[in-house]
């Protein structure tokens, strides 16, 4: 079924020419202020709140408060269906609003207010209440599901951001986006790192995540006040 052409060789790149370039685009990438003010400061965080909170301090809670193990998997399901969900939203909106700072900020602030829900899952007050079982189940599939839309709205539109920046037009979008997502990948793995040591020093209370919001409205606000806003605009296929 496909039709016979003239096959053309081309010349391919050898291993060590492909590592040295991508050498040089990490670091014209780590020297450009963009970049490195919405890696840090936004992508990292929400890597490491995937990772070290959905994945691995919530499970751990849950199964401390008597849980069921169906039940932390449904949870951890509510999490990603509200990813997927605020993912189709944000693509209708970024094309109205023309604008991928603004997503990112919101994305923080969500986030960080979903921690401060799942927190108060282990207030006192909840665990001498009648139906503490009720409240914090509650409490923690609507702080997950905010967490999940929050990050729904920062992982495509931070890949704009970034392809947006003079250092992309500069090396290329393509390789931008494939050098962010290799760099982001340390929010995974610190994020279980962070969470057992404060686990480690104030035990698996679920306070420890309201700490972690709070750490995370500080990071979005510097984000916002030291990153400007994009002018160029958002085209709504970028955020499929």
């Amino acid at each position: 079924m496909i039709p016979a052409e003239d096959i053309v060789e081309h010349t391919s790149t050898s291993p060590a020419a492909a590592a040295k370039l991508h050498s040089l685009e990490i670091k014209d990438l780590l020297r450009d202020g963009h970049f490195i003010k919405t890696i840090l400061l936004i992508g990292v965080p929400a890597k490491a709140v995937l990772t070290g909170v959905v994945l691995f301090a919530v499970p751990l809670m849950l199964s401390e408060m008597a849980f069921a193990k169906e039940d932390i998997g449904q949870i951890t399901m509510i999490y990603a269906g509200c990813v997927i969900i605020s993912s189709a939203i944000a693509g209708h909106l970024a094309d109205r609003l023309r604008t991928s700072r603004q997503f990112l900020v919101w994305g923080g602030l969500m986030t960080a207010a979903g921690l401060v829900i799942m927190s108060f899952s282990g207030n006192e007050a909840v665990a001498l209440s009648s139906n503490a079982m009720l409240i914090r189940t509650a409490l923690v599939v609507i702080g997950a599901a905010v967490v999940g839309m929050a990050h729904g709205l920062i992982n495509a539109p931070i890949i704009t951001h970034i392809t947006d920046t003079s250092v992309a037009q500069r090396i290329g979008e393509v390789p931008t986006a494939a050098t962010y997502r290799l760099l982001e990948r340390a929010g995974h793995m610190l994020g279980p790192i962070v969470l057992a040591q404060f686990f480690l020093v104030f035990g698996t209370s679920p306070i420890v995540l309201g700490w972690l919001g709070i750490g995370m409205i500080a990071l979005t606000l510097a984000f916002h006040f030291a990153e400007p806003e994009q002018t160029k605009p958002v085209h709504k296929e970028e955020f499929a």
